[in-house]
């Protein structure tokens, strides 16, 4: 028995036959088709998560580490807007996502019915592609009408460039109504992925843009680069005719790259000879803000973007867009003749010269924020995967570059928000087998504890808070500090995690000095929980903004020695 709305009935074993099977339900009446037909099923791993913002953050991360859709369901009204965060970052990221919204009969919206409003296309700008059922449809055209759509949605999500897409269902009550399952009336729609190729035109003119061009820069941002990939890449850098520039989230790992981007740039004098004339571009955001004004500054002739999203114009210079995955244009240029180039062989330098002076001014540098970070990301267990939440832990992430070839790192860099780190890297531990590290800051963290309000939590992800009482970023770039409203933009506070712990029984641990936390770094990560753990730090007391601002300056006054 399931559901008697014969649309619904249809959706769900649409859905199972598409490879869903990840369901997470928010708790209301007039979603209870869906939640009758799905968990009726029996095919789905259901959860519920009562806080609609904690949910799709949540699908996020299981869609981000599956590479398939995760539905969310939730009943009526301002309900679905709080999926709105999670499903931006899911666009912008391009993570498949589906998205079902149940509604009121569309004869009853703005006539003062309760839990009501207008919610058929309320996401557009944010998915790629909105829908809206026929309501109760019995005739045979509208079921065949709905089905349809069931399944251009879900291929959708998945389609070309993935993503999340939205299905609005407006239902008539009784809402709890039961039948016996019908079988589809008609065939699901299997559509194949799209294949993309160089023609001969494109292969002669990438060939002369990189023939003709002496300094050569590939900069990789946010993403999964296959092996493949990743290979390519490795192989032009032995070529020693291109820089590549990599941010952590690329998940790119090889020799000779420049893997930390904001150490580097101080360093370098505004000379012609750092500055590059083809820039090739791939992956998705750039975290970086040193790299995007350095290359607006630079003017590159040609800016080569790489990937069958949007055109970016990130550095006001794009000039070609490939369409297509990297590996179609990386082996195309692996074949090309170049000899070691003088431009190479700067930035080399520059970035040998990058780490000894982090090196040496981290061997002097006293308990604070940014010695916190080389101390968790040198003790980093292998195999793990490391999630940062946004602003300040992404950005000093991104002076370090210990990181082993097989630690993933994720972060929210779509939109940047730090509204559901948590929540995402909750989603991902319950879809992964390797241990989960989630680095958080405390704004973050304390935004997004309702992360943990659900039944079923992996046990596999440990988190490790540093608690340096607000957002201190807001200390270190130029604005705030000189106005006499630095609280409201730091958002200080007193607040530690031992109550959140023990609110959801979490393990939990706290640390205020460095000798303490080298100390307990071995245990925290090594040590197997049958429940969640937090290990918190401490450094509220540190002059964490002047310290990372000092860093800089030692770097920029160095210069190359």
């Amino acid at each position: 028995m399931t559901t008697d709305k014969l649309s619904i009935q249809a959706l769900v074993q649409v859905c199972y036959q598409q490879g869903i099977r990840k369901v997470i339900f928010s708790p209301g009446s007039r979603n209870a088709p869906l939640v009758i037909a799905f968990s009726e099923h029996k095919g789905f791993d259901t959860l519920v998560i009562p806080d609609e913002r904690v949910a799709a953050f949540h699908a996020l991360g299981q869609g981000i580490a599956t590479g398939i859709p995760t539905v969310i369901c939730c009943t009526s009204g301002t309900a679905a807007l709080n999926y709105g965060p999670a499903i931006a970052e899911a666009y912008y990221q391009q993570v498949p996502m589906l998205i079902l919204t149940a509604d009121r009969p569309v004869e009853w919206i703005d006539m003062g019915i309760g839990q009501s409003m207008r919610q058929e296309a309320v996401f557009a700008n944010y998915v790629k592609k909105s829908f809206q059922f026929a309501q109760e449809a019995e005739h045979p055209d509208d079921l065949w009408y709905n089905e349809r759509l069931a399944n251009q949605a879900i291929n959708e999500t998945t389609s070309d460039s993935p993503g999340p897409v939205h299905i609005n269902l407006p239902f008539r009550e009784s809402l709890y109504g039961r039948a016996k399952q019908k079988p589809l009336r008609h065939p699901v729609l299997q559509i194949s992925e799209a294949s993309y190729a160089l023609s001969e035109e494109d292969k002669v003119e990438l060939k002369n843009l990189w023939s003709n061009s002496k300094k050569r820069l590939i900069i990789v941002g946010q993403g999964r680069l296959k092996l493949d990939e990743s290979a390519l890449i490795n192989s032009l850098i032995k070529k020693g005719g291109v820089v590549v520039m990599t941010e952590t989230t690329s998940n790119v790992r090889a020799d000779k790259l420049i893997a930390c981007i904001d150490r580097v740039l101080p360093l370098v004098e505004d000379e012609a000879k750092y500055q590059p004339d083809l820039v090739i571009s791939m992956g998705g955001a750039i975290v970086s803000k040193r790299i995007k004004s350095f290359l607006k500054m630079s003017s590159p002739i040609h800016h080569i973007e790489i990937g069958v999203g949007t055109p970016k114009d990130t550095y006001q210079r794009l000039s070609h867009h490939y369409r297509m995955h990297p590996k179609t244009v990386l082996e195309e240029l692996v074949q090309l003749e170049v000899k070691s180039t003088a431009f190479a062989q700067h930035w080399s330098q520059v970035n040998k010269r990058a780490k000894e002076l982090h090196d040496q001014f981290l061997l002097e540098t006293p308990y604070c924020d940014l010695k916190v970070f080389e101390t968790l990301l040198k003790e980093i267990p292998k195999s793990a995967t490391i999630h940062f939440a946004s602003s300040t832990p992404i950005r000093y992430s991104q002076l370090y570059s210990e990181y082993q070839s097989n630690n993933v790192v994720e972060c929210n860099r779509g939109v940047s928000g730090i509204d559901g780190s948590t929540s995402t890297a909750l989603g991902y531990a319950g879809c992964s087998e390797h241990l989960n590290i989630l680095i958080t800051g405390d704004i973050s963290f304390f935004y997004d504890s309702n992360a943990f309000w659900l039944r079923d939590r992996p046990v596999n992800l440990k988190v490790i808070l540093v608690n340096n009482g607000g957002g201190n970023i807001f200390k270190y770039i130029p604005g705030p500090e000189s106005t006499a409203q630095l609280n409201v933009f730091e958002a200080d506070h007193q607040l530690n995690a031992r109550p959140v712990a023990q609110l959801y029984g979490l393990s939990y641990s706290r640390v205020s000095a460095y000798e303490d936390l080298v100390s307990a770094l071995p245990r925290f990560y090594n040590k197997e929980e049958e429940k969640i753990s937090i290990l918190e730090i401490n450094t509220k007391s540190c002059s964490n903004a002047e310290t990372l601002r000092s860093y800089f300056e030692f770097l920029g006054n160095n210069e190359l020695g």
